[in-house]
């Protein structure tokens, strides 16, 4: 049975505002309007603005901010007046400019740069890339848009097979430790099911040589071995590179597998399906990225249409790209801990679907 994902938002404003990251009350007020948005009397558009407006105010705070964006409202006269007077996240972008990628590379770049000064990094979760695109960089994540990542997976799966062939089975999740690993086990307990921990260190791993990576992978691989040769799991993460690598008989075991990588493309799903289907396994792509989070994916024909988790993680286009139409994006992360604007992949354009109302997706990117 399909879930809406606004009614879905809108039912969940009243716990979400109990979030300690929350407890301004310019930020409950903002969170309450997401009942408006359930019912159709504000758009998703309008609630991203007024969230990274937010977000951004927060961020160029002397007393609450990041040192990033302090600097950068220092040198640029950038105000909250300016920010609040901005009619679109086009102008908005404009004012606030992109942010520095490499002073992510640093060891301690988030904490010297982008963390604000009124959160602990003891109450966040580590985030990091493997080296796919140069350099390892790390950001923290705390647990409010971990949550919505978690969420907006939830609203995917479900739509895909009923809940109930999930309660009680096992999560095996694995992947990177940190901020994935968190993100996994708010949607097992969503989903009312047992989470099980298949973390490694994932910086820099696309750059070491094989043998190194093998000492990392392999006890990983082996407990998931273990795992799925014990049965009853429901759902599980993975690559085409690691499910090619284990029994068919296992594979086809598992309800739902939530596949990522640079190389998902709907011709690669269909193999999957293909060679892993027959008994019922079901394949959803997944398109993430170190600093925003998780975005799940929807096969239609021959692409693949991801929508991500508003209002912490959005792919803008420009105002010349319309429906179809494929173009660069802008990566909008906007979060309490964190607030990056970056040019980012390709993709094109689609349109919102029944269950993601109201929400802009990207058709597969490209980097």
């Amino acid at each position: 049975m399909a879930i809406d994902y606004n009614q879905t938002m809108g039912h969940l404003w009243w716990e979400i505002i109990e979030d300690e990251t929350l407890d301004y009350p310019d930020m409950r007020e903002t969170w309450s309007l997401l009942k408006d948005v359930s019912n159709g009397r504000m758009s998703w558009d309008m609630f991203n603005l007024r969230w990274v407006k937010l977000i951004a105010k927060k961020h160029i705070s002397e007393e609450r901010g990041s040192n990033f964006w302090i600097e950068r409202a220092s040198a640029n006269g950038i105000t909250a007046k300016k920010i609040d007077d901005t009619k679109s996240l086009d102008e908005l972008v404009k004012v606030l400019g992109y942010a520095d990628y490499d002073k992510l590379k640093q060891e301690d770049g988030y904490e010297k740069f982008y963390k604000p000064k009124d959160i602990s990094i003891s109450d966040l979760y580590r985030s990091e890339s493997s080296g796919t695109t140069g350099t390892p960089k790390t950001v923290y994540h705390g647990s409010l848009p971990l949550t919505f990542s978690a969420l907006d997976e939830v609203i995917g799966i479900v739509d895909t097979v009923p809940q109930s062939a999930l309660d009680g089975k096992k999560l095996l999740c694995l992947g990177p430790k940190g901020a994935y690993q968190q993100e996994h086990r708010i949607l097992a307990e969503i989903l009312n099911m047992n989470y099980v921990d298949l973390s490694f260190d994932t910086k820099g791993l696309k750059n070491k040589p094989p043998e190194e990576v093998n000492k990392v992978i392999g006890p990983v691989i082996e407990n998931t071995l273990y795992q799925l040769m014990d049965g009853n799991v429901g759902v599980m993460t993975g690559t085409p590179q690691t499910l090619y690598n284990m029994p068919k008989d296992l594979i086809e075991g598992v309800k739902v597998i939530k596949m990522s990588g640079v190389e998902i493309n709907a011709y690669e799903i269909q193999k999957l399906e293909s060679e892993f289907g027959e008994k019922g396994t079901n394949f959803i792509p997944m398109y993430g990225h170190f600093a925003g989070k998780s975005s799940i994916g929807k096969l239609n024909n021959n692409s693949i249409e991801y929508f991500p988790p508003y209002p912490f993680t959005i792919y803008k286009f420009g105002d010349s790209v319309d429906y179809g139409q494929r173009g660069r994006t802008e990566l909008i992360v906007a979060q309490p801990e964190l607030l990056l604007i970056q040019p980012e992949d390709y993709g094109k354009k689609v349109k919102s679907d029944k269950i993601f109302k109201g929400i802009d997706g990207i058709a597969d990117p490209s980097r």
